[in-house]
């Protein structure tokens, strides 16, 4: 699964965001780096990836 964007709209951590995966030609990156310090959010955007991806399968588990 490759993320070309992520907004988010009044969360918590975040407020309104929005997060670009982009080069600068608008193709999707293949390597995404989550740098920074402590309690900036790197894992506060892993989560929202993860309970987003985990919420579609459950989803999608339910359909089949």
């Amino acid at each position: 699964m490759k993320i070309k964007k992520i907004i988010l709209k009044k969360h918590a951590f975040f407020g309104d965001i929005e997060f670009d995966f982009t080069n600068s030609r608008g193709q999707i990156a293949n390597n995404i780096v989550l740098a920074g310090e402590n309690g900036c959010g790197k894992t506060q955007l892993l989560n929202v990836i993860f309970d987003f991806s985990h919420q579609n399968f459950l989803i999608q588990a339910t359909q089949s």
